[in-house]
Parts: C-alpha cells; sequence; structure tokens
C-alpha cells in the first residue's frame, strides 16, 4: 500500500497558495464593490451637478430681471426728484411761468409779436 499522505512541508505550502489566491480573491470582490458604489454616486453626483446648472441658470436670469428693475426705479426716482425741482421753481416764482426777476423789472419780453 502506498502512502497517501502528503508531507507537512507540501501541505503547507498548498495551504499558503490556497490563502493567498483567497485573500487575491477577496481583495478583487471588495474592490469590485467599491468600483460600483463611486460609479453610483459619481452617477448622482453628476445628476446633482446638473440640477444646480440649472438653479445657477435661473439665479443668473433672476439677477438679470433685478438689475433691470434697479434700473427703472432709479430712472423714476430721477424722474421724480426732477418734477419736485420744478414744481419748488413753480412754487417760488421761478421755472416755466416767468424766468427769476423778469416780472418784477418790468424789462423781460413777453414772447408774442
Amino acid at each position: 500500500m502506498a502512502d497517501a499522505s502528503i508531507p507537512l512541508e507540501t501541505a503547507l505550502k498548498i495551504a499558503e497558495l490556497l490563502a493567498i489566491v483567497g485573500g487575491g480573491g477577496l481583495v478583487l470582490m471588495r474592490m469590485t464593490r467599491m468600483a460600483a458604489r463611486f460609479e453610483f454616486i459619481g452617477e448622482q453626483q453628476s445628476k446633482e451637478i446638473s440640477e444646480l446648472k440649472l438653479q445657477v441658470v435661473k439665479i443668473g436670469d433672476l439677477m438679470t430681471n433685478v438689475a433691470v428693475q434697479n434700473e427703472r426705479l432709479d430712472a423714476q426716482a430721477k424722474r421724480i426728484n426732477l418734477l419736485d425741482q420744478r414744481y419748488e421753481e413753480l412754487r417760488h416764482g421761478e421755472g416755466f411761468v416767468y424766468p427769476l426777476g423778469t416780472h418784477l423789472s418790468g424789462g423781460g419780453s413777453t414772447g408774442r409779436k
């Protein structure tokens, strides 16, 4: 009868090789899971970045509208100030009715011929 036992040294080398291959397989499996997770996270971030881009465009449009409204308000304020100034001039006898001083000195032209 042949001895079917494997020498201890050979059995240890086989066990070592199996451990290395098994460990490498576990590392490979974990790396595959991590790659899939990173891919999923990348897709989610891509979607969020696209949404953020849309929001930035909307905010840019709103800022443009606000700037236009500010310009309109500034123009209206200038016009109101001008009208106030003209009103005050008329209250004091200046402006469109009589140039200042011409109605008092009697030496101005009336504009009629």
